[in-house]
């Protein structure tokens, strides 16, 4: 149960972090036009 609930976790802040990534990426792009 804690390795599972270990890789759940390890998941949601790899998508957060990708998320958060991904609208830097578009922040950036918008403000340079």
């Amino acid at each position: 149960m804690y390795l599972i609930s270990t890789i759940f976790l390890i998941i949601n802040v790899g998508a957060l972090v990708f998320i958060i990534y991904l609208l830097y990426k578009i922040l950036m792009y918008v403000s340079k036009k």
